[in-house]
């Protein structure tokens, strides 16, 4: 097949930039535009103008092929159909900082480092948020599952992947066993990806695949050298491409510990003053809502309960307090809280009575 865009390695570079993508498309508009995908991740600046490239053509149509991770997944997302072929593979993950410390380093040194991780960290946890809402638009699924998916970092088959939502339709024939080369195992490790679960190690001496592998590799050490950039490009605040709105500011709202304890998460998303729940976040709140409520009124029961209970005892022991006293003697004595209390006249044991009721626990 023809394919009108071939993007096949690293994103944002060569023919796999937003650039070049820009410029085949000018040529197409209002006709069908076909993609072939093949690549392990990118700068995700790159990704994401791509993603709404395709978006803003209306008729664009992906193709996967192979393994797929990454800001590669992030570009189709603005595709009319994606297709992946059935022995191909499909990760996201959350967003990565290359973090490479080799150094010796005082106390200060290590704070200064500290901050500098902590920003970092702050900055990955808003781009993660945008990519999140764009596999949300994608699948329809929720936030929460969407990160959760992001956190495992776990590979998906063709199949898992329609099942999510990011895959439209799976074509191509299925072999009974796909072998990864160890080569190939070594890309993704470069990549800083995981293995697939089905990866299994072959040898082929073929003088043939000799050739293809040292091209690939010569290739990889090139533009494995460009990884550390893979997110610097990315103006989270105010980012603005030229054919992408400016991005809202996100915040992941983790000081809200009751609601974030009730939802099972880490924070909850906000941006511009409003936050993003789907309706199972929104029956969790209900249900926690309702059973705090329900605590509230038991505990107020018995406090009612024991109020009444101590109303009755004092006109009780008015009543006996005005009537005739009687005369039986000290039987037996009661310490309770560091007070002594004598049993003896009804009324020194109606007395005695309210005070205890009083040092009882309100439950």
């Amino acid at each position: 097949m023809a394919y009108t865009i071939d993007i096949d390695g690293y994103i944002g570079v060569w023919q796999n930039s937003k650039t070049y993508v820009k410029s085949i498309m000018a040529k197409h508009e209002k006709k069908p535009v076909s993609v072939r995908m093949s690549s392990m991740g990118g700068k995700v600046a790159d990704a994401i103008d791509i993603a709404a490239q395709f978006e803003a053509h209306g008729d664009v149509t992906v193709d996967m092929i192979g393994l797929n991770a990454s800001a590669c997944t992030v570009a189709t997302l603005g595709a009319k159909t994606v297709r992946a072929h059935i022995n191909s593979g499909y990760l996201i993950h959350k967003a990565m900082s290359p973090i490479d410390i080799y150094a010796y380093m005082n106390e200060d040194h290590i704070d200064e480092l500290i901050k500098k991780l902590e920003k970092e960290k702050k900055e990955n946890e808003k781009v993660t948020l945008i990519l999140a809402r764009m596999y949300v638009n994608r699948s329809k699924k929720s936030l929460s599952e969407i990160l959760n998916l992001m956190k495992e970092e776990t590979w998906l088959n063709a199949e898992e992947a329609k099942e999510w939502g990011f895959v439209n339709e799976i074509y191509g024939k299925s072999s009974e066993k796909i072998n990864y080369t160890n080569e190939l195992k070594e890309l993704v490790n470069a990549a800083g990806l995981p293995l697939p679960s089905r990866f299994a190690e072959t040898k082929n001496n073929s003088d043939e695949d000799k050739s293809i592998i040292k091209v690939i590799k010569e290739e990889w050490e090139e533009l494995k050298n460009s990884f550390s950039d893979i997110f610097n490009s990315v103006s989270v605040k105010k980012e603005q491409t030229d054919n992408n709105p400016q991005t809202p500011i996100i915040n992941m709202k983790k000081e809200w510990t009751h609601v974030n304890t009730i939802l099972s998460v880490d924070g909850v998303e906000e941006s511009e003053g409003k936050v993003n729940l789907s309706v199972a976040d929104l029956e969790k709140l209900n249900a926690g809502i309702e059973k705090a409520n329900q605590a509230k009124l038991d505990a107020e029961g018995v406090v009612t309960e024991k109020t009444n209970r101590i109303v009755e005892l004092e006109t009780e022991l008015k009543n006996l307090k005005d009537s005739d006293g009687d005369t039986t003697g000290q039987v037996a004595k009661i310490n309770d809280g560091g007070k002594t209390y004598s049993a003896g006249t009804a009324y020194e044991n109606l007395a005695a009575a309210i005070e205890l009721e009083k040092l009882l626990p309100k439950d």
